[in-house]
């Protein structure tokens, strides 16, 4: 393969490689082409109109072109609503097993993957010997919707619904407890459940193994 390479003289085209052969003209060389055309006799107003004029021109050129060829869509909210994402992130919730044990096993995984600290949990031991969570408070002021609490979860005890409308003016309607958490989930878990029946093996995390326990 070397000698077949030798063989092949500095700067040929071969097949695709024609537009590697060429050299590159980076920022400094651009600058330096410029420069040397002000000393010889170019002026700073077409600088000027090479950098800006022009690039300006061609940027709204572009985005005239991309408003005319757009239909206009307004949704009429709240009576009517855009389609969700099966990845949106929205008002955390607590999960319960079909039987109607609690998920959490108090490991506090998500309290410390949390990069916002909006999470504090207190954990005891169940009668049968299992951790639950005594103590569960998610500050949502604190929260920035990362999701990095679900998908550090081990048994998919903490989600994030699709929910988005939990807006308040109140800030002590915002901290949420345990009770409150596991009322959402209560709340959300028909809508978890339709989710993955259709497949959407991406909401929750680890739906698969959330459908086989629901099974």
């Amino acid at each position: 393969m070397l000698s077949a390479m030798r063989c092949i003289r500095p700067g040929a085209a071969v097949g695709r490689s024609t537009a590697f052969s060429q050299p590159v003209r980076t920022l400094h060389a651009t600058s330096v082409a410029l420069q040397s055309r002000a000393e010889t006799g170019g002026s700073w107003g077409d600088m000027y109109n090479w950098f800006l004029f022009r690039e300006i021109s061609k940027a709204l050129w572009m985005m005239t072109m991309y408003g005319v060829r757009q239909r206009s869509l307004t949704i009429m909210y709240p009576y009517e609503r855009n389609h969700k994402s099966t990845r949106c992130r929205g008002e955390h919730a607590l999960m319960i097993y079909p039987d109607g044990d609690e998920r959490c096993i108090s490991c506090q995984l998500c309290e410390v993957t949390c990069p916002a600290q909006a999470i504090n949990i207190d954990g005891v031991e169940d009668d049968d010997g299992s951790r639950i969570a005594s103590r569960f408070d998610l500050d949502m002021h604190k929260c920035i919707y990362c999701g990095l609490c679900q998908e550090a979860c081990p048994v998919d005890a903490i989600i994030e619904t699709p929910n988005y409308e939990f807006c308040s003016t109140e800030y002590d309607t915002l901290l949420y407890d345990k009770s409150k958490l596991l009322e959402n989930g209560i709340r959300w878990t028909p809508v978890i459940e339709y989710m993955v029946a259709r497949e959407r093996t991406d909401f929750p995390t680890n739906s698969r193994r959330f459908k086989a326990d629901a099974e």
